[in-house]
């Protein structure tokens, strides 16, 4: 069988456990069946790419990443997914995965910074917001890389996927009808405030924004108009 490869590209609380879960409701679809169907999850992955001060390697070995991976997804399916932390490896990815395909999904950035605010462990010390709003920016522009370089690449946002559910899915079939049918009426895992459950498609930026104080949301407000282009790139809006 000859293998279509599928990778979500996005920063870390973005949706992309949801987006996986959508696609793995085709029976087309191979996703690893790892805690957020991440590939960092396999076993002995952490160990292997995570250094002692937590710094993740870049690059990564992705010959060796493909191997790994060829084990652990269904090869009985066309479609092979996988999702993680990699909007840095695109250009790496596509070397070492003969005709691979890419979804970049950024999230507001707003409801963004606030959960990496809610994920601080409690014996962390908070950071300035700006920082993590810079963060947010980073990460945005690595996005627009990705899609301006990219051989194979479509592009949507968390809002998008939860809002516009029915448009998303007509946009993956028409970018790759290999995945088949999907089934977007059920329960997804996914990995945000509503907790490690299974959910209907749900949008929980209301609810973010509603964690966020003033000061924050200023901090992070003067951050973003620092970089008009990015935000406008998406179609965020600067509060404020």
């Amino acid at each position: 069988m000859r293998h279509r490869y599928l990778f979500i590209l996005t920063a870390p609380f973005s949706g992309s456990t949801l987006l996986a879960s959508l696609l793995g409701s085709s029976p087309q679809v191979s996703i690893l069946k790892t805690p957020q169907h991440e590939g960092l999850k396999l076993p002995g992955m952490h160990a292997l790419l995570i250094s002692k001060g937590g710094s993740q390697f870049n690059p990564l070995p992705w010959g060796y990443l493909h191997e790994l991976y060829h084990r652990h997804w269904d090869l009985s399916k066309p479609v092979l997914v996988e999702k993680g932390q990699y909007p840095k490896h695109g250009e790496y990815i596509q070397r070492c995965f003969p005709g691979v395909s890419f979804i970049v999904m950024p999230r507001d950035p707003y409801a963004w910074c606030e959960s990496i605010k809610r994920r601080r462990k409690p014996d962390k010390p908070a950071k300035p917001m700006e920082e993590t709003a810079l963060r947010w920016v980073r990460s945005a522009a690595w996005h627009i890389h990705n899609i301006k370089t990219l051989e194979r690449v479509t592009y949507f946002t968390y809002e998008d996927l939860c809002d516009r559910t029915p448009d998303v899915l007509e946009r993956l079939r028409q970018f790759m009808p290999e995945l088949g049918e999907m089934r977007p009426e059920g329960e997804f895992e996914v990995h945000s405030a509503l907790g490690k459950r299974r959910n209907p498609i749900t949008n929980t930026n209301e609810s973010a924004l509603g964690r966020l104080d003033s000061t924050e949301i200023g901090a992070i407000s003067r951050t973003l108009n620092t970089y008009p282009d990015i935000t406008a790139y998406f179609g965020y809006k600067v509060l404020g």
